[in-house]
């Protein structure tokens, strides 16, 4: 934060006065690195200024917002009455007579949202309170974001308390991309309170190529966390492959995680080892970098065996886009409405490294196609994912969904 940020009480904020009709955002963490997407989301707002209320704040610094909350313990009369009464006798001797008093209502109060917006289904059950308390006593209208891996929420066998409730109480909801829309439909919500609202990107930070591929090693790059539903053992495999069929490539995988161990153990099996690197986490600023001295995006992702996917759009498939990388991907959530297959990119099928080898050495072999490619996609990221446009058409959301309250 800036010099005039204060933190008191709880608060992490500039201390200016805030305007009805802003936007009032819960998330769990404020933010991690790999959620720096909602940064940019949040930022582009106008119309309806963001306020972010988190459980806690992580490198709130990188991503500075005017007005950062952190709802803190309530307040020790609130905690000596349940331990006095129980939970149960707790909310019958509040309740809603008292709702004044309730550490909600001031963050409410402070906030002054025109529409309240939970981003990960999860943190919308956890905020219920809050949420109900903004539609009944301030009028608000209460959305919540999916963004994959909360899905899984939904399905059978694997509902997650809280989530039946959360489809039937919240006034809308938003997903990424039209898959997503479908299979949150399809899970039980009702299709007239979503909406689709892709992620966008910031395009300043991504300038036109000044190089191309030569024609000699094919430099494949693929970026998330060591996780199933990324796909980083399809990604190893199929560069091996590549490899053993007489192309000179290699392949760089940005990113860390639970299953590093095992990606490993993989690349040592293949004899990967000389032409397959693992760099780890990486800051925002370098990812960038690592785009241009690449060739191809290779992103192969898989649903987890939980059910975990990508949900919408994959983000980095957006950022290589807009790198001028060809894209070589999965069809796999809404990754089929990001890129233009035949245009920008190749697809898979799920958990075909095959198929994804056969891609490869199709750009690896024809310098024409490579940079048809490289040219479209670029073209297509600006077309669709500035980040200021989604912003904007966010809050044309926010219109419609206030137009029918």
């Amino acid at each position: 934060m800036n010099d005039t940020s204060t933190c008191t009480a709880g608060r992490h904020d500039v201390e200016t006065k805030t305007a009805a009709g802003n936007s009032l955002h819960l998330v769990g963490s404020y933010l991690p690195i790999t959620e720096n997407w909602l940064y940019r989301r949040l930022s582009g707002l106008t119309r309806y200024p963001p306020v972010v209320l988190a459980d806690e704040l992580r490198n709130a610094e990188d991503y500075p917002l005017k007005q950062i909350h952190v709802f803190g313990r309530a307040p020790r009369w609130q905690r000596a009455l349940r331990r006095l009464t129980g939970n149960l006798g707790y909310h019958l001797i509040t309740g809603w007579p008292f709702a004044y008093l309730n550490a909600y209502y001031r963050e409410l109060s402070v906030a002054a949202p025109g529409i309240v917006h939970s981003h990960f289904a999860p943190v919308a059950v956890r905020f219920r309170t809050l949420r109900t308390l903004a539609r009944r006593r301030f009028g608000c209208p209460t959305v919540c974001s999916f963004y994959g891996y909360d899905l899984r929420g939904l399905m059978p066998g694997q509902k997650w308390p809280g989530f039946d409730q959360l489809l039937s109480e919240e006034t809308a909801f938003i997903v990424q991309g039209p898959r997503m829309a479908e299979r949150l439909a399809e899970l039980g919500c009702d299709s007239s309170k979503i909406y689709v609202n892709p992620l966008g990107i910031d395009l300043s930070l991504f300038p036109e190529r000044t190089t191309r591929y030569d024609g000699r090693c094919l430099r494949v790059f693929t970026v998330g966390r060591l996780v199933e539903k990324k796909g980083i053992a399809d990604a190893v495999r199929a560069v091996t492959l590549a490899h053993r069929k007489g192309a000179n490539i290699s392949l760089t995988v940005a990113g860390d995680g639970e299953l590093r161990p095992s990606i490993e153990a993989i690349i040592e099996i293949e004899g990967a080892a000389g032409f397959v690197k693992l760099l780890g986490t990486m800051d925002y600023t370098s990812l960038c970098r690592l785009y241009y001295s690449h060739d191809v995006c290779l992103q192969p992702s898989v649903t987890a065996a939980n059910g975990d996917t990508e949900g919408g759009a994959n983000m980095c498939i957006i950022e290589a886009m807009a790198a001028g990388l060809p894209i070589v991907a999965t069809r796999h959530a809404d990754t089929a409405t990001t890129v233009a297959e035949g245009e920008n990119s190749f697809l898979a099928d799920e958990h075909c490294p095959e198929q994804l080898t056969v891609a490869l050495l199709e750009l690896a072999g024809n310098l024409e196609l490579w940079q048809s490619f490289s040219i479209a996609g670029r073209a297509r990221a600006f077309q669709l994912f500035d980040a200021q446009k989604q912003a904007a058409e966010l809050e044309a959301v926010y219109d419609q969904i206030l137009a029918r309250m």
